[in-house]
């Protein structure tokens, strides 16, 4: 389960063009292309037309010759099969000193590009964003200006210009999230827009442009919201007599688990779930597992564990961290009275929770503690605020005067 969905800032799509180079086709949603783009996305109503205003190269010569064929390879390029992904901390510049992008902005286009501070410089990126073809179908991630762009280049062979249409979806996140989990969501998206483009032109068509904002706006929405996204889209027919045809797809967000830890038989395992949810039942229970969690009173360590179930040392170890991967326990050191303990700064969430002060008192009382003279949350709050590591706990015990027949203080 993730605790925290990291919000999508914004989704825009990169397209090739095949004189203007790389270009932003849309942003989503509308309000945020000043910082995406730096400018105001704006329709093309008549893209072919000749008397268009054309954008300046975003490209040095040598750049527009490594798309005159998008599927070319050098014969000395390596592919691996890994995949592979590209972070850059502070893209460097391309932008022409004698030209200005984009070509006009209007007086109140202006008054908002001085209120950004923070705006994605796309012209510095966008070579990153539309890489060479040994790049297609990779993650490729940028760290820009305060945001986080993930993209998943894909080119597509067909009666395009230039013979392919290359384009990348890309999806915006604040720096300070946690951006590996869309990772997937970038891949599957990708590919799923590839898909529909080989399958029906999707990308291509224009009677499609609308429904394509559609999906995307309800993907980002959903992926903020909860997590996953399930889209039943109804498409419009592209010819006379056609049926409509629907696009329907689901994408979720799966949580990320940390590596594998080392622990040591000396190592306490604590249980932060409640261990009959551990328990199964049927058949497939795992009778080593159920030993195991059976000696685990956050005060055994695991060689103490391993006598006490007659298992082997080893094999607790993997139990143990077989647990920790999917956080049902942590780990911490052999409790001592001769220790020193201090309490750190997360004791303020105590006083933040009303759940994790009732769990707090249930995990403090000893079983011999009546309910009619539990420990107020106050003075449990005292006492842990008063371990500042300057006294052995013995000690600390005989000055606060702790009732052990109470409070465990283990």
């Amino acid at each position: 389960m993730i605790k925290q969905i990291p919000q999508i800032f914004s989704i825009f799509l990169v397209k090739f063009h095949a004189v203007r180079g790389p270009e932003i086709d849309f942003v989503i949603p509308k309000e945020k292309s000043y910082i995406i783009a730096g400018y105001p996305i704006k329709e093309n109503k008549k893209s072919n037309n000749s008397s268009t205003q054309k954008l300046p190269s975003l490209f040095p010569n040598n750049s527009q010759k490594a798309f005159q064929d998008p599927f070319a390879l050098n014969d000395n390029t390596n592919i691996s099969n890994s995949p592979i992904q590209l972070t850059s901390s502070k893209p460097q510049s391309r932008r022409p000193s004698s030209t200005s992008f984009p070509p006009s902005i209007s007086a109140s286009d202006s008054s908002h590009l001085s209120n950004i501070h923070n705006a994605i410089d796309f012209n510095s990126i966008s070579s990153i964003l539309m890489p060479k073809q040994v790049l297609y179908e990779r993650v490729i991630k940028i760290h820009h200006n305060g945001y986080i762009i993930l993209g998943y280049p894909v080119g597509v062979r067909g009666p395009y210009e230039r013979n392919a249409l290359i384009f990348n979806f890309c999806f915006v996140l604040k720096e300070e999230v946690d951006s590996s989990l869309y990772n997937a969501v970038v891949k599957r998206f990708g590919q799923l827009m590839k898909g529909l483009e080989i399958k029906m032109g999707f990308l291509r068509n224009k009677i499609y442009k609308s429904s394509l904002k559609l999906l995307v706006e309800k993907l980002k929405d959903d992926l903020n919201m909860f997590g996953e996204s399930q889209i039943l889209l109804k498409l419009p027919a592209t010819s006379v007599g056609q049926d409509q045809s629907n696009v329907e797809f689901n994408i979720k967000i799966f949580p990320s688990f940390e590596k594998i830890i080392q622990v040591n038989p000396y190592d306490v395992p604590i249980l932060i779930i409640n261990a009959n949810d551990l328990v199964q039942e049927g058949d497939d229970h795992d009778i080593g597992m159920e030993r195991v969690i059976r000696h685990i009173n956050n005060i055994n360590h695991i060689r103490r564990i391993s006598q006490l179930a007659d298992i082997s040392e080893n094999r607790v170890i993997y139990i143990l961290q077989h647990l920790h991967y999917y956080g049902c326990i942590k780990f911490t050191e052999i409790f001592q009275f001769s220790n020193n303990y201090s309490a750190t700064p997360q004791l303020r969430k105590l006083l933040e929770s009303d759940e994790l002060q009732t769990e707090c008192i249930e995990f403090v009382i000893t079983k011999a503690t009546k309910s009619n003279n539990m420990p107020s949350i106050t003075i449990i709050f005292r006492l842990y605020s008063s371990l500042k590591g300057d006294m052995a706990l013995s000690e600390w015990m005989l000055k606060h005067e702790v009732d052990w027949r109470i409070i465990d203080i283990r």
